[in-house]
């Protein structure tokens, strides 16, 4: 029996002992050491090089092959997955360039450890190839990889490698093994939309070009004649004027210089060179090892004046960051301007690029969120290209974090610079509040996307707002849950535990998780995956003197912490956070005594992402206590107020060759969103037919989560206009006017049909209407019946509709069942813009097929006809005609 105890004691530390070896090493990853020799030709705009790779397996398995990014490749052809994107994007300029603005990467011959092997290119993208090795790597050996390359550099006007004349930003431009972990390999195509994965290592670079470049490059400079260089341009710059807009490029020496860089512990090098540079220098000490930090900026004179504070820029940024998330660890940061490259705005270790600006504001912020890209892609190694929020959204909180803190109070004036908004629509809105309010539309319309999908699969629009701005939004909520404090302490705990790794999201909870105490799967599982926001609503209220019941229903089943605050008019007296739920909830508050509370508000500071916020409040005491109050406004926000309920007005005017001018007043409740209920009223008095003229209608539009259906969309609309001016003499022969109007009423119900993929998929919608038409008879013309002797027509209207809005080769194709007072309309119709070979114009192409059963009302006006149909023929009235029924003249000319 003793025996059988010491043997299960001992199987039980033996296996302890073996989980825990495991766990201590289940994260590994692979190391790549490059030395680099390229030389620059500004004459053929091309690069020649050669490569020397030291490649570490580090993984528990051998190796077969090394896959590796070719990623020049990508602007070779118009059948990359760059070239396709760009279509996507609704982006022509790379599909119609021309062959010397395109680019490539060729006289490769990979060989390792001194033996030639063989180079597999990936069946479907050019940019990706892998090298078979001839024995395997097995796990902890080096091997050796050489190649020489030449890559043809493209224009800059496409992407993030290219040359502007002989400004040159060469990124993503070595062979580079592509990234081995614990998922297995990661080889992806080079995209625009969609960034990078690369394995850390050392970097050894040298640079050979015309001895009058300034470079810009990843790392510290090791040639001392460079470091004097840059110290003489550093000198000049901080005496010249900024007057001066000269842009020209001087010659380029013919004596060469090679300089050398080193960057250690990097995932990628990026070097830019330019004879215009100007150049300042800094330095920054960090706040914990007083370290100090080299900090570089290169502009030319395009936006000199701005770029003069960029040192203050840079430093403030790494600065704070260093502050709130952990210290930089390289030797030095730098940003430099590259306003004519389509790259612009873009993130390389130790160095950015950024485009024009406008202002120093902007320029600031700019340059503040691609050094931030240091910690959030740099030394935090992400996967960018599948989860594209854990560097651009985190970054983006810590930008607007810092915009806060140096430029507090900002509008959406501020932001836009060049593009200001009237003050009335844009002051009341901060950037991150705005992108909450268009974030909220995005997801009542069903329009928006899940913060946690691959960098593909977005919108265009979408991988703004959501990757960048929703994303950012989330992260200061979870940091005012968690208290900034707390929410400080454990970024910096991540950053600490995986700085120059890979982390996961999974990596990243589980740090908040052991940090905090917390469950937060509601966060990374739930609110970072699902494509809408919370929506908490506050149904009903009690309140004594020393306690306030309140009920609250969670409209969606994310299980998220909110915030409730009771309220004194403007001001909040007392905020508690509740721990989320799903289903109704009551929650009892406890009151002071003595303290005045008018109503009780969920998210009174506007930190919850919430789609909803029209429901967040109920007051305290009084009938209709949900309603918010009546706010009525000159023209409109461009921004709903959920505190509100608005009403906009403004002035509205018109003119047809019928009714004269006319000018009215236009009252609506929304022009920018789509409310669940919509109305807009424009009555207008016309001065030449003296009658009141004019159009409105009343929606409904519903947006279910699932289903077939996107919008469900039911509304009625009516117009009265005249549609005819007959001249009349009276007995006294005094010529004069008489005039006719029309009226029509539409109701309407529309099914947009939900698409697989928001980003490639058409749209396609259902339209059934009844429409009612009742023309005032003028009795003219009646000996050909011009106008019938019906007044009244009622025609029922089935409609599908199928959109494809491409770049190329748009489509559409609809087909509509119209059924009248004795007649019955069919029609089918197809139309396709057939592109030109070298260009986005092209040849648009109707097919078009109608049959007419029953008999015609008046004049034949609701059959089919050749020629174009004008005004008279319009017998639904959809189209709008500056002159309907006008004889003779300008406007008997338009047919629709």
């Amino acid at each position: 029996m003793r025996k059988l105890v010491v043997f299960f004691s001992f199987f039980l530390v033996s296996n302890f002992v073996l989980v825990s070896v495991v766990c201590a090493q289940s994260y590994w990853q692979q190391h790549v050491d490059y030395v680099i020799n390229v030389s620059l030709n500004d004459i053929k705009h091309e690069i020649n090089g050669d490569i020397t790779i030291e490649y570490k397996n580090n993984s528990p398995e051998p190796l077969n092959f090394i896959y590796f990014h070719l990623w020049a490749n990508a602007y070779k052809n118009n059948s990359t997955a760059f070239a396709k994107q760009e279509i996507e994007n609704k982006k022509t300029e790379f599909q119609f360039a021309k062959n010397d603005e395109r680019g490539y990467i060729d006289n490769l011959n990979f060989n390792v450890n001194g033996s030639a092997v063989k180079l597999e290119y990936d069946a479907k993208h050019i940019d990706i190839a892998k090298i078979i090795l001839n024995t395997p790597l097995k796990s902890g050996e080096i091997l050796t990889i050489t190649t020489p390359f030449h890559v043809k550099i493209p224009s800059s006007k496409f992407s993030r490698l290219g040359h502007s004349d002989q400004s040159y930003q060469i990124t993503q431009w070595y062979p580079k093994p592509a990234v081995y972990d614990a998922k297995g390999w990661h080889a992806m195509p080079y995209l625009n939309q969609g960034e990078f994965y690369s394995e850390f290592g050392n970097y050894i670079v040298n640079i050979t070009l015309p001895s009058n470049y300034v470079v810009a490059a990843s790392g510290d400079l090791q040639t001392q004649n460079e470091i004097d260089f840059l110290n003489e341009k550093a000198d000049e710059t901080k005496r010249m004027s900024t007057d001066s807009k000269d842009l020209s490029f001087p010659a380029s020496s013919s004596e060469l210089k090679t300089i050398q860089y080193k960057l250690n512990n990097a995932h990628d090098f990026a070097w830019f060179a330019d004879k215009r540079f100007h150049v300042l220098s800094g330095e920054v000490t960090l706040p914990y090892s007083q370290k100090k930090i080299k900090t570089y900026s290169y502009f030319t004179n395009l936006e000199a004046n701005l770029w003069m504070k960029s040192i203050d820029y840079i430093n403030k940024a790494v600065l704070n960051y260093s502050d709130w998330v952990g210290e930089y660890q390289w030797n030095v940061a730098q940003a430099l301007e590259g306003s004519l490259s389509a790259g612009a705005g873009m993130e390389y270790p130790t160095i950015t690029i950024i485009g024009e600006s406008g202002t120093g504001q902007l320029l600031d912020e700019v340059i503040t969120h691609e050094v931030g890209h240091n910690w959030f892609y740099g030394m935090l190694g992400f996967n960018e290209r599948d989860f594209p929020w854990m560097d651009e959204g985190i970054n983006s909180y810590y930008e607007h974090r810092y915009m806060e803190k140096y430029y507090p109070g900002e509008t959406l004036n501020a932001v836009l610079g060049g593009f200001p908004l009237p003050e009335k629509i844009s002051d009341e809105y901060s950037l991150s509040k705005a992108t909450m309010v268009v974030n909220g539309a995005l997801e009542k319309t069903n329009q928006s996307q899940s913060i946690a999908l691959h960098s593909m699969e977005y919108t265009s629009f979408n991988y703004a707002i959501v990757v960048y701005m929703k994303t950012a939004y989330y992260m200061k909520y979870l940091a005012d849950f968690l208290g900034q404090n707390t929410f400080d302490r454990v970024m910096g705990v991540f950053f600490n535990e995986w700085k120059m790794q890979h982390p996961y999201p999974e990596d990243m909870q589980k740090v908040f998780e052991t940090e905090t105490g917390e469950d937060l799967n509601w966060f990374f599982n739930g609110m970072l995956k699902e494509e809408r926001s919370l929506d908490y609503k506050v149904g009903d209220i009690q309140v004594g003197k020393t306690s306030i019941v309140v009920r609250v229903t969670n409209n969606t089943n994310l299980v998220a912490p909110f915030p409730i605050s009771q309220m004194n008019g403007d001001s909040i007296v007392k905020t508690d956070w509740q721990r989320g739920f799903t289903g109704t909830q009551t929650i009892y508050l406890n009151k002071n005594r003595d303290t005045e509370v008018t109503h009780v508000k969920i998210d009174a500071a506007g930190i919850l992402p919430e789609c909803e916020k029209e429901n967040n409040t109920i007051k305290a005491k009084g009938l209709f206590k949900n309603i918010e109050p009546l706010q009525i406004k000159f023209l409109t926000s461009i921004l709903d107020n959920p505190d509100k309920t608005n009403i906009f007005y403004s002035p509205v005017f018109g003119w047809n060759a019928n009714d004269g001018f006319m000018l009215g007043l236009g009252i609506y409740n929304s022009i920018f969103a789509m409310p669940k209920f919509e109305y807009v009223f424009a009555p207008m008095y016309a001065f030449d037919s003296e009658n009141i003229s004019g159009q409105g209608s009343v929606g409904f539009n519903f947006y279910p989560e699932n289903g077939f259906a996107s919008r469900w969309r039911i509304a009625s609309s009516f117009m009265n206009y005249t549609y005819y001016e007959k001249s009349v003499t009276d007995s006294a022969q005094v010529t004069g006017s008489e005039y006719f109007d029309f009226t029509k009423i539409e109701n309407k119900i529309q099914v947009d049909l939900r698409k697989k993929s928001l980003r490639t998929s058409p749209q396609q919608t259902i339209t059934f209407r009844n429409i009612l038409i009742n023309e005032e008879d003028a009795g003219v013309l009646s000996e050909i019946n011009l106008f019938g002797d019906e007044t009244f027509e009622m025609v029922n209207e089935l409609k599908y509709d199928l959109v494809k809005k491409r770049i190329l080769f748009p489509y559409s194709i609809n087909g509509t069942l119209q059924l009248g007072d004795g007649y019955t309309r069919v029609t089918a119709e197809g139309n396709i813009r057939v592109n030109y070979p070298k260009s986005k114009n092209g040849i648009d192409i109707r097919l078009f097929a109608g049959k007419f059963f029953g008999e015609s009302t008046g004049y034949y006006r609701n059959t089919f006809t050749m020629q174009g149909a004008d005004g008279y023929e319009d017998f639904l009235y959809d189209e709008i005609f500056f002159g309907r029924n006008v004889y003779g003249g300008l406007w008997d000319n338009q047919i629709m």
